[in-house]
C-alpha cells in the first residue's frame, strides 16, 4: 500500500476514534453532570426539609397557635358551606348516554321521578282497596308532602268502566255469579238487615242445595263466621261476606295487593333527602294500619331505598370514623409507648382531616354518596405519615438523646420517603377524576389533597408539638423480638413456607374464574330493611313487576308501532302505551253489561226496601236460622259446606248463650255484617252505568304517565322472565336496546 494512502486510512481511524472518544466523553459528562444535579436537588431538599423542621421547632408556640386559628376558621368554613348531594343519580357522570336519556325522560315526565310506593296489604282485595283509599283521602289533606299522587286502578273512571277492562270470559263468569247469589242479594238489597239476611239465607234450606251451591254458601257462611268472632273478640273486621259477588274490581290488580304513588317532596341537601316527609308519610300509614287489623302497609320504591341506604352510610361512616380513630390510637399506644408523641400525632390527624374537609369544601363544594366516607380513608392513610415521622425521630432520640437532632435526622431520613409516598397516592387518587364514576373521583380528588396536606402537616405541627411536648429519654427494650423470632422461623422452613404457599396460589387460581361481576346494585342493599324488603316480595309477584324499561316516541302513533315490535321479543311479556287503556271488545262487553243489568236491576234498587226491623223481628230471625242449621242433615253435603255450616251454628248458639245479648250486640253485629252492603251495591250499580271508552275519555292522571306536554309518547316494557336473576336482566335489557337504543 502507497504511504500517501495509509496515511489517509490512519487519519481516518483517528477521526473516528476521536470522534467516539469525544462522543463518549460529552455523553458521560452529561451523565455526570444530571446526576449531579439531581443529587444537589435531593440534597437541597434535604437541607429545606431541615431547616423547615428547624424553623417550626424555634417558633413552635407561633406555629401551633397559627395552625390551630386557622383550624378553627377552616372548621367554620366547612361546617356553613359543605353541603351534602344525596342524589344517587349523581355520582355518575351525566355525559353518559344513559343519564342523557333519563334527563329526558324526566324533562317529558317529571311526575315519574323519585317515586315513592305505597303497598297496602290485606287478607281479602276489597280490604285492600278500601284502606288504600282512606290512605289516599288522609293524605291529599297534607299536599305540602307531595308533589303528585296517583292510585293506579282506582278513581271515578275505573269505578264506572271497571268492567269494560275485564276479558269477555271474566265478564260472563261474574254475570253468572251474580246471577246465582240474585235471589238472596235481592232479599237483602229490600231488606238491609239481619232479618233480610238471615231470611234469604234461611230460604236456600227450603230446596235441595246443588255442589256448586253448596260451595258458594260455603263461602258466605265463613265470612260470616270470621265477622262474628271478630265481633266476640272486640276487632275490627277483616272479612266482608259479600266480597265474593261484589268485588269484581279485584280482577284490575294484583288479588290482595292496592298501590298508592307518590313524588315526595324532596331536599337533595340533606343527606336523607325524603326522610323528614317520608317519615310522616309512614306515621299515616302506620295510623291507618293499626286501627285496621289484618292489613299491613309498607314503603318502598327509589327513595325510600335511597334514604335508607343513604341512613345506613351515614351512621356506618360515622361508626367507622369513631372505631378507625379508636383504633389507630391502639395502634399508636403500643407501638410507640410515649404519650406525648401518640398525643401529638393525633392531633396532627385531627388538624389534618379538618383541612382535608376545607379542601373538599373548597374544591368540590359537596360530598356524595361515597366521598362522605374519607374521613375513614385520610385516618387511615394519614396517619402513616405520622408514623413514619414518629418513629424516626423516636429512634434518633433513644440513640442521641437531644431533641433538635432528633428532629433534624426524621427530617432529613423520612421527609424525602414521605414527600415521594405522598406524591405517588395522590397522583394514584388523581387518577380516579377523568373516569366517568363522578363520584368516586371526587373522593380521588379530596383524598389526593389529603395526602399533601397529611405531608405539611407532619413536616410542621408535629414538630412544633414534639418540641413543646418532647417525649422522655426511655428506651424500650426487647422492641421487634416477636417479629425477629417470626422472621426466624419462616427462613429455617422455608421449604415448607414456600410449598403452602404455592398451594394457596393453585387453588386461588382454580377458583377465580368462579368469579362473577354482580352489577345489580338492588344486592348491594341491607335485605332486612323496609323498602327492599318490599321490593323483593314484589319481584316475586308477575302482576306487579318493578322492573320496568320505558321508552319515548315522537308520537302515539310510533309508540304504538314500537311497542308492536318490541313486544315481538322473547324477553318481552307486554309493551304498554296510553292507546293500551282503551278497552278491547268494547261492544260485546257493553251488550254483556246491558243484559246483567237488566236481569240484576232489583240489586241496585233501592227505593222498594222494607221498613227496618223491630228488635223482636231480629231475634226471631236469627233464632230461626240458627235453628234451620241445626236440623240440616244431609249426606249429600260437601265437606265444606258442612264445616262452615258446623261453624256458623256454633257461633251462633253461643251469641244466644251471651247475657250481654240481644240489643247491644244484635245492633253492632248488623252493622258489621250489613252495613257496607249498599255501598257495595251501589259500586256495582256505577259498573252497570259502563259507556264506549275512547282515547280522550281516558282520566288525566293516566294521560300524564304516558303522553308529554310535547307529544312524546311514553311505552312501558314488562318483562316476561324473573329479573331477580342478572342473566334474565342482562337479556331483557340488551334485546329491547337492540329494537330502541335511546
Amino acid at each position: 500500500m502507497p504511504s500517501a494512502t495509509r496515511r489517509a486510512t490512519v487519519q481516518l481511524m483517528y477521526r473516528a476514534i476521536h470522534k467516539k472518544i469525544s462522543t463518549d466523553v460529552r455523553r458521560n459528562a452529561t451523565s455526570v453532570m444530571e446526576t449531579m444535579m439531581v443529587a444537589v436537588a435531593t440534597h437541597g431538599y434535604h437541607e429545606f426539609l431541615i431547616r423547615l423542621v428547624g424553623v417550626c421547632q424555634q417558633l413552635a408556640i407561633w406555629v401551633i397557635g397559627s395552625i390551630a386559628l386557622l383550624t378553627v376558621g377552616l372548621l367554620y368554613y366547612t361546617a356553613t358551606h359543605l353541603v351534602l348531594d344525596s342524589d344517587t343519580m349523581n355520582i355518575l357522570a351525566p355525559d353518559l348516554s344513559f343519564r342523557q336519556h333519563k334527563v329526558d325522560f324526566e324533562k317529558a315526565f317529571p311526575q315519574m321521578d323519585g317515586i315513592l310506593v305505597i303497598v297496602i296489604e290485606a287478607k281479602e282485595a276489597a280490604q285492600a282497596r278500601d284502606v288504600a283509599n282512606q290512605l289516599t283521602e288522609k293524605l291529599q289533606q297534607k299536599p305540602n308532602l307531595y308533589r303528585s299522587l296517583y292510585q293506579p286502578g282506582q278513581g271515578p273512571f275505573f269505578a264506572r268502566s271497571g268492567f269494560l277492562y275485564l276479558g269477555t270470559e271474566e265478564l260472563w263468569d261474574v254475570d253468572e255469579k251474580l246471577t246465582e247469589a240474585e235471589p238472596f242479594l235481592g232479599t237483602v238489597s229490600q231488606d238491609p238487615s239481619l232479618r233480610g239476611l238471615f231470611s234469604g239465607l234461611g230460604k236456600a234450606f227450603d230446596h235441595d242445595i246443588t255442589p256448586h251451591h253448596q260451595t258458594l254458601l260455603a263461602k258466605i257462611f265463613h265470612g260470616m263466621s270470621d265477622t262474628i268472632e271478630d265481633q266476640l273478640a272486640d276487632r275490627a273486621s277483616t272479612n266482608h261476606w259479600h266480597d265474593d259477588f261484589l268485588d269484581v274490581q279485584s280482577t284490575l290488580g294484583s288479588e290482595h295487593r292496592s298501590f298508592i304513588l307518590i313524588q315526595p317532596q324532596s331536599d337533595y341537601s340533606k343527606f336523607q333527602s325524603g326522610g323528614d316527609v317520608i317519615q310522616r308519610i309512614r306515621d299515616i300509614a302506620l295510623e291507618l294500619e293499626q286501627a285496621t287489623p289484618g292489613v299491613r302497609i309498607r314503603l318502598t320504591g327509589s327513595v325510600v331505598m335511597a334514604d335508607e341506604e343513604l341512613g345506613s352510610v351515614a351512621s356506618g361512616a360515622g361508626f367507622s370514623t369513631v372505631l378507625s380513630f379508636v383504633l389507630v390510637w391502639i395502634l399508636l399506644h403500643f407501638g410507640f409507648r410515649s404519650g406525648r408523641l401518640v398525643l401529638s400525632i393525633l392531633i396532627a390527624l385531627i388538624v389534618g382531616l379538618v383541612w382535608t374537609a376545607a379542601f373538599a369544601t373548597l374544591t368540590i363544594g359537596h360530598l356524595n354518596l361515597i366521598s362522605v366516607t374519607f374521613p375513614v380513608l385520610y385516618i387511615g392513610l394519614g396517619v402513616d405519615f405520622g408514623i413514619q415521622f414518629g418513629m424516626r425521630y423516636r429512634e434518633a432520640f433513644a440513640k442521641e438523646g437531644n431533641h433538635s437532632l432528633a428532629l433534624q435526622e426524621a427530617a432529613s431520613g423520612v421527609g424525602g420517603a414521605l414527600t415521594l409516598a405522598a406524591l405517588a397516592a395522590a397522583i394514584s387518587f388523581f387518577s380516579f377524576f377523568p373516569t366517568s364514576y363522578r363520584g368516586l373521583g371526587e373522593l380521588g380528588v379530596i383524598a389526593g389533597g389529603g395526602m399533601f396536606i397529611a405531608l405539611f402537616v407532619n413536616l410542621t405541627l408535629l414538630p412544633a408539638l414534639l418540641t413543646v411536648m418532647p417525649i422522655q429519654q426511655t428506651v424500650i427494650h426487647g422492641d421487634g423480638k416477636i417479629f425477629r423470632r417470626l422472621t426466624i422461623l419462616v427462613t429455617h422452613n422455608r421449604r415448607m413456607t414456600l410449598g403452602l404457599t404455592t398451594i394457596i396460589i393453585i387453588i386461588a387460581v382454580a377458583i377465580l374464574p368462579q368469579a362473577r361481576f354482580d352489577f345489580n346494585p338492588l344486592n348491594l342493599k341491607d335485605p332486612t330493611t323496609e323498602g327492599v324488603a318490599t321490593f323483593l316480595d314484589l319481584l316475586q309477584d308477575p302482576e306487579s313487576q318493578p322492573y320496568t324499561i320505558s321508552l319515548l316516541a315522537d308520537d302515539l302513533v310510533s309508540a304504538q308501532h314500537l311497542a308492536r315490535k318490541v313486544e315481538q321479543l322473547e324477553t318481552v311479556d307486554k309493551a304498554i302505551t296510553l292507546a293500551s287503556y282503551v278497552p278491547t271488545d268494547q261492544e260485546e262487553k257493553l251488550d254483556i253489561i246491558d243484559n246483567m243489568n237488566v236481569v240484576l236491576q232489583p240489586l241496585t234498587i233501592s227505593g222498594n226496601q222494607l221498613p227496618p226491623p223491630d228488635m223482636k223481628e231480629e231475634i226471631q230471625s236469627l233464632s230461626t236460622f240458627s235453628g234451620k242449621i241445626t236440623q240440616r242433615k244431609s249426606s249429600q253435603e260437601i265437606q265444606e259446606f258442612s264445616a262452615s255450616l258446623l261453624r256458623l251454628g256454633r257461633l251462633l248458639e253461643q251469641i244466644k248463650a251471651d247475657p250481654q245479648w240481644p240489643a247491644p250486640f244484635l245492633t253492632e253485629l248488623e252493622k258489621r255484617l250489613v252495613g257496607n252492603l249498599s255501598e257495595s251495591l251501589g259500586k256495582l250499580q256505577q259498573l252497570f252505568m259502563a259507556t264506549h271508552v275512547a282515547l280522550d275519555d281516558l282520566p288525566q292522571d293516566i294521560r300524564n304517565r304516558y303522553m308529554a306536554s310535547d307529544g312524546r309518547a311514553r311505552i312501558q316494557v314488562f318483562p316476561k322472565e324473573d329479573l331477580i336473576d342478572n342473566e334474565a336482566m342482562s337479556r331483557f335489557v340488551r334485546s329491547v336496546q337492540a329494537v330502541a337504543p335511546n
